[in-house]
């Protein structure tokens, strides 16, 4: 016997080194990826944020904020009347997102045939669906709901009381909750689940990234405006983050079996 190979004895001497996650069934790690999107996504995320919203319109904050950018002597909020943030930050901003759907679009008709392949194509439908949607629940809401813009309550100059109702006849609707511009930055979240569905990891980290960083900017230009409450922009956030999740699920889910 060669002196040199290993005896049955030093072979079963040998020390087993184990591998958890390699014990894992694979469609196991798949099932419980895709119910952690749910359950995050779909559930905790938006949760999360409805409970941030709610305090902050019953803790006060929503007034502290709005009554920062409020001066008293002029009886108004200064920056309703900035020509540059009304035209950058608001019409510029949210026609700048239009363009972007424009873009997916057309991508998703097939304009260009060697990009997207017919797979991405169909993810860039849903994330077009997704980005909807958020945004069309908060236009509805807006027309049933009792919260007014902070420039029309008498606190701020204006002839509406303060009020917490939700849904109100048309008649005696605020047509200002929640925050349909701050709906329209955070509706880009469904770049994010995009990049998720097509395994494009820096799409799927740029598109949380801008839906976070422009839905948060769009909202607070409002808010020093006079036009929303720090609460309306969060519950816009929470509306579109699990609108866009419950759309992008069933895609999700097949992507993972």
């Amino acid at each position: 016997m060669n002196p040199t190979s290993p005896t049955p004895d030093s072979l079963s001497q040998r020390p087993v080194v184990s591998a958890p996650i390699a014990s894992v069934p694979l469609r196991a790690l798949r099932s419980w990826s895709a119910s952690r999107h749910v359950w995050l996504h779909g559930a905790a995320i938006p949760l999360a944020l409805a409970l941030f919203a709610w305090l902050a319109s019953h803790s006060g904050f929503d007034q502290a904020v709005s009554d920062f950018f409020y001066d008293a002597t002029l009886t108004r909020f200064p920056a309703h009347d900035s020509f540059w943030l009304e035209l950058l930050g608001h019409r510029v901003a949210k026609a700048a997102i239009w363009i972007l759907a424009a873009g997916m679009f057309a991508a998703a008709i097939g304009v260009g045939r060697t990009w997207p392949a017919a797979n991405e194509r169909h993810a860039l439908w849903v994330a077009l669906l997704a980005m909807a949607l958020g945004p069309l629940i908060v236009y509805l809401l807006k027309q049933t709901t009792g919260h007014h813009c902070p420039w029309d309550l008498k606190a701020y100059g204006g002839f509406a009381e303060y009020s917490f109702d939700w849904f109100v006849t048309t008649t005696n609707a605020g047509h200002c909750f929640p925050s349909g511009h701050a709906s329209a930055g955070y509706s880009l979240i469904a770049l994010g689940f995009l990049g998720h569905a097509i395994d494009r990891p820096v799409l799927a980290r740029t598109g949380f990234i801008a839906a976070i960083v422009l839905g948060t900017a769009y909202g607070a230009i409002r808010v020093m405006q006079g036009a929303h409450f720090v609460s309306h922009n969060l519950w816009a956030a929470a509306i579109d983050w699990w609108a866009a999740a419950l759309v992008f699920t069933p895609l999700l889910l097949a992507h993972r079996r």
